[in-house]
């Protein structure tokens, strides 16, 4: 049989067109998937708060560097500069002068330190001749030793005038840079940061979104867990993804919205140097929420009132039902207690306020409360830790009020 006779292979569906390949399905299914995925990490709430800090950073940036610009007069530089220039020129002139005293200063140096090894070496000597009873040796030594370190102490002082004469003739044209520094310093510092802020990337719509500037921050706080799903874990706060400013000073003007404010008493939060520094205590011991969470509703916001929460359903995506909730703002006080026992008052008055009242209502005598001891008797009354996660205060207000008209067989009595 001929070539041109044997029998071929029926065609392929793909090559007759019958229909599209499993590669290219494959690559359409890539391309889909890879898009949902971007997508989702450009609607990431978070990335849009940075974003948000960015912009209104440079904006409050360009306010303050024309005040800088301004209060750097610039015939004050100007004068400055020339003054520099003339001090230098004669420090110059006067190079051979400055040598000679580098010179003189070293080789005092160096003689002096020869005469504390001469000291020393004596002093031993002195020591050996009296533990041997030798006092001819020892009035020798001892001679010795105080020329030696005398000798030592002139070289000194001799070094030390070198030294004085050196700084003396610096000393105007240190004065001088100091004043330059003092007036410019704080414009060059800001031109530098609005410069690192200036429109690049990171601004365009969307796509700039995914640049790896905006990133997931976080705090780890040395030594401190945390219960996840029956385990102990290290703590992660994230807060500051979003917080991005709370630990740094100079955020807290009208032009600074949360969540991008400056956290209030930085001498007392946050700020290193504080007694609660960022690095040891992070959010969650004090603020509680879930520290890990990204999503705004999971982190465990909670509104003030409706207004807010519309508000927050609108931009966040927010939803009721956080079991850890943020105690934001004076609530935060309520964390004290877990590692504080003495007053309070002067920080926290509204928990001392709290807590005086639970004590003067005798409240642990029917509840079980987050301090009451293991085995002080069976609790009349639910218990009363995370009450906040439990109900709302309306309802805590309704109840305690009337508490049989929610529960007939309630042992709460009616104050």
């Amino acid at each position: 049989m001929s070539t041109g006779d044997r029998p071929q292979s029926p065609a392929s569906p793909t090559a007759a067109g019958g229909g599209p390949s499993l590669r290219a399905i494959a690559v359409v299914l890539l391309v889909v998937v890879a898009g949902i995925l971007v997508a989702d990490a450009v609607r990431r709430p978070w990335r849009k708060v940075q974003a948000r800090f960015r912009a209104l950073e440079r904006q409050q940036l360009a306010v303050r560097l024309e005040a800088a610009r301004l209060a750097a007069d610039g015939a004050v530089a100007d004068r400055l500069e020339r003054a520099i220039a003339s001090a230098r020129a004669s420090l110059a002139e006067r190079a051979g002068e400055r040598r000679q005293l580098e010179r003189d200063e070293r080789r005092l140096r160096e003689r002096q330190a020869s005469a504390e090894t001469r000291r020393r070496l004596a002093e031993a000597r002195l020591r050996a001749a009296r533990a041997a009873g030798d006092e001819t040796a020892a009035a020798h030594w001892q001679e010795e030793a105080v020329a030696a370190r005398r000798a030592a102490e002139g070289f000194a002082e001799l070094a030390a005038n070198r030294a004085e004469l050196l700084a003396t003739m610096e000393a105007d044209l240190a004065e001088l840079e100091a004043r330059r520094a003092a007036l410019l310093e704080p414009l060059i510092t800001l031109e530098a940061r609005y410069e690192e802020l200036a429109p690049g990337f990171m601004d365009l719509p969307v796509v700039g979104r995914l640049w790896p500037g905006y990133r997931l921050r976080e705090i780890a706080p040395r030594g401190l867990d945390e219960q996840l799903a029956g385990h102990r874990r290290p703590r992660r706060d994230r807060c500051p993804t979003c917080h991005l400013a709370a630990s740094r000073p100079g955020y807290d003007d009208a032009g600074w919205p949360e969540p991008l404010r400056s956290h209030p008493r930085p001498e007392l939060f946050l700020a290193e140097g504080s007694s609660h520094p960022a690095a040891d205590f992070g959010c969650t011991v004090c603020h509680g929420g879930v520290g890990r969470a990204t999503d705004f509703t999971a982190a465990g916001h909670v509104p003030r009132n409706a207004e807010q929460a519309a508000a927050w359903t609108r931009d966040w995506g927010w939803r009721p039902g956080s079991r850890r909730p943020i105690l934001a703002g004076e609530l935060a006080q309520a964390g004290c207690s877990g590692c504080h026992d003495a007053d309070l008052s002067p920080v926290a008055p509204l928990q001392e306020a709290g807590a005086r009242l639970v004590r003067r209502l005798g409240c642990a005598a029917c509840h079980r409360l987050d301090d009451s001891p293991p085995g002080s008797g069976p609790p009349v009354g639910p218990a009363l830790d995370r009450l906040a996660a439990k109900t709302s205060r309306e309802w805590a207000y309704h109840f305690i009020a009337a508490p049989r008209t929610y529960s007939a067989a309630s042992a709460m009595p009616r104050f």
